[in-house]
């Protein structure tokens, strides 16, 4: 399944997308008691990365800034099987040029 998504890649160094399909939430909002809601909720937020989660395909996540109420949101990058190289120099790049910094903890 990889090789097949990978394709898709053929013209195309990084996809670059939100970390999360929605706004990041406060940490306990998500009840995870019931366990099929946990499926429910992975669709919901993480439809990004679930690409490069299931075929293996190399993928980084990186902060980005702050929202509106301080909470810390992220970009993602993903490529095709076989480049972590470019995942880890793009990661080295970024960090050289705008370095971030972790948010103060509450």
């Amino acid at each position: 399944m990889g090789w097949e998504v990978g394709a898709a890649f053929s013209e195309f160094d990084v996809l670059l997308s939100p970390t999360l399909a929605q706004p990041t939430l406060r940490l306990g909002m998500l009840d995870t008691t019931p366990s099929e809601s946990i499926y429910e909720q992975a669709s919901v937020y993480a439809a990004f990365t679930s690409v490069h989660n299931v075929t293996g395909m190399p993928a980084m996540l990186l902060p980005f800034g702050l929202d509106a109420e301080g909470l810390l949101f992220g970009v993602r990058f993903g490529a095709r099987l076989g480049v972590e190289g470019t995942i880890l120099v793009l990661a080295t790049q970024l960090e050289l040029a705008a370095p971030w910094t972790c948010p103060p903890t509450v």
